[in-house]
């Protein structure tokens, strides 16, 4: 029998663990500095640790013991991360609803991930536009402004959906015709960015396929976030809407033949 060999751990995983220990000393209100004093280093020794693709297996055990936790619990944590719900109050939505463009540079931003530099490029946003766009969400307690023109966003997180009311209901309801107007087409259909079936199955080999279905989402979500905690850069944008009910794609009954 060969032997099985031990496990190891990518620059990516490695990327999402320094990420998570980031946020973790944010959390906590620990600086480099303060950081570097515990661990008896020069602030830049601490910096390059959080900046380079590897370190030794004790810093980070050093590091997860500052922060009171160890480098096995933090480990457990990235891999049995949940999809959770997140909601946006009646203010927020009421908000939203009252400016489009207010909602779409949230979007942008918070869930799309896109830098506040490439969404001026693309909407053509002067800086005191863009920093109105910011403040706004501020105000909110949506984001938050910090000194030097840095801005705190809410972490990546799985996200299984946004909740319910006004603004998601519209939001849905646009996105969702959106994406079939564009995409409903057999030419689609090969690449597999289309798909339309119509099959007749047990009740149980239904509530199977929407539990696959739900796997695979969650799955690929979960791929997709570690490899948005490496860096965004030269990912590609991916819409995904999936929706399966009972009936038929006619519409009544038929009419007589002339």
């Amino acid at each position: 029998m060969p032997k099985k060999k031990p496990q190891t751990h990518t620059r990516e995983e490695f990327k999402i663990l320094i990420q998570r220990l980031k946020h973790l000393l944010r959390e906590r209100g620990i600086s480099y500095k303060e950081l570097a004093k515990k661990m008896q280093m020069s602030e830049s020794g601490v910096k390059k640790i959080f900046s380079a693709d590897d370190c030794s297996f004790q810093k980070l055990v050093e590091i997860t013991k500052i922060l009171g936790i160890t480098l096995s619990d933090l480990f457990q944590e990235i891999e049995r991360e949940e999809m959770t719900s997140v909601s946006f109050t009646p203010e927020e939505q009421a908000l939203f609803l009252k400016n489009k463009d207010l909602f779409h540079f949230f979007v942008k931003l918070v869930i799309e991930r896109s830098s506040v530099e490439e969404i001026k490029k693309e909407s053509k946003l002067t800086e005191a536009q863009a920093f109105k766009y910011l403040r706004t969400l501020d105000e909110a307690g949506l984001i938050t402004l910090l000194p030097e023109n840095k801005i705190q966003i809410p972490p990546i997180s799985l996200v299984s959906n946004f909740g319910s009311g006004p603004l998601l209901e519209k939001t849905y309801n646009t996105w969702g015709h959106r994406i079939v107007d564009e995409l409903a087409h057999p030419r689609n259909q090969e690449s597999g960015q289309f798909i339309i079936r119509c099959l007749k199955m047990k009740d149980e080999t239904y509530q199977d396929f929407l539990l696959q279905l739900r796997e695979l989402e969650r799955e690929m979500a979960k791929r997709a976030l570690r490899e948005m905690a490496f860096s965004t850069a030269n990912l590609k944008l991916t819409r995904w809407v999936s929706m399966t009910s009972h009936g038929s794609f006619i519409p009544g009954p038929l009419n007589q033949l002339d």
